[in-house]
């Protein structure tokens, strides 16, 4: 499906929306205006990489894989190929929502269609690009397995039995964290036992939800662990707005839960991983790189280039 398509793309007078209008509507979150702009941009326009990387993110970020994938596709048809720094790409997938579980039909044509969008350097087009999109596959739909069972645990068992087993923590209120991005989640000990978050630690990727919707992946927002204390957990958030629409709704009563959902975590570090072997298939000299540049030590970090090119080499 994402092969190259003959044709031409026509109609290079008409006006079209800007990019920096693009990524102002991106940013801001206006989603859809960003995406009506981006597909003008790719019939009328010339790639433009960060306003594209903007509105993927955007689209994920709300669960809206299919969206994500049928922009992709425009893209390719207005031969936008090939122009996605590795980096960029990986971080488009490191950016996937646990949202993004309700259309998990879409998430191999995504993976595949940014794999025939990206730019792999020197490395053999051919089996880099087919070895980027085989492990991404995998680590995308494995990521959004974890995150389907972890949204349908919360929406179908009691918070008293998950409180349990050290998943949930219930009636939050959450307020202003002391840090740029943060949560502050304070919770009292009649509602979960001890007054402990047992079984939630730092780093845990979580769902914050209204108590009352529980499981509605709409209502999620999502955030990670950033400090355990008694009686209180502090949320790394980072969307200012859904760090106002949390404060502001406690302090008109409402009560959030926090579960534990699927390990982003890992999923960031397998990706991350498949980044470096491949851009040591693009540079093999980097094995041998030093820090600093001058007398360093050599990187021990750089996979050796025989074990990369064997691995990107080898057929499924």
């Amino acid at each position: 499906i994402f092969e190259a398509i003959k044709g031409s793309r026509g109609g290079s007078g008409k006006s079209i929306a800007s990019a920096k209008a693009i990524r102002s509507n991106a940013a801001q979150g206006r989603i859809d205006l960003a995406v009506e702009g981006m597909r003008q941009l790719i019939m009328y326009g010339h790639p433009e990489v960060v306003a594209l990387e903007l509105v993927l993110l955007g689209l994920l970020k709300a669960g809206r894989l299919k969206d994500a994938s049928e922009l992709i596709f425009e893209a390719i048809k207005g031969r936008w190929v090939g122009i996605f720094p590795l980096d960029k790409a990986t971080q488009v997938l490191a950016g996937m929502s646990m949202k993004c579980s309700r259309e998990d039909e879409y998430a191999r044509e995504f993976v595949e269609g940014l794999s025939a969008m990206t730019d792999f350097g020197n490395a053999s087009d051919a089996p880099a690009r087919d070895y980027y999109r085989r492990l991404a596959v995998g680590q995308v739909l494995e990521f959004l397995e974890e995150a389907r069972v972890a949204l349908e645990r919360s929406r179908t068992q009691p918070a008293h039995t998950l409180a349990r087993q050290g998943l949930c923590v219930t009636d939050i209120s959450c307020g202003a964290g002391k840090k740029a991005g943060e949560v502050q989640c304070s919770f009292s000990g009649s509602a979960n036992g001890d007054g402990t978050a047992r079984g939630i630690q730092n780093g845990d990727a979580v769902a914050i939800t209204p108590m009352s919707m529980a499981g509605d992946d709409g209502a999620v927002i999502e955030g990670e662990i950033a400090m355990v204390l008694s009686g209180q957990i502090i949320v790394r958030v980072g969307d200012k707005d859904e760090i106002d629409r949390l404060c502001a709704e406690s302090a008109r009563g409402q009560r959030w839960r926090i579960d534990k959902m699927a390990n982003r975590v890992a999923y960031i570090r397998q990706l991350a991983a498949l980044r470096k072997v491949v851009a040591a298939a693009a540079d093999p000299a980097s094995e041998g790189r030093k820090h600093g540049g001058g007398g360093g030590k050599r990187d021990l970090k750089a996979p050796a280039s025989e074990i990369v090119a064997a691995i990107v080499s080898t057929s499924p």
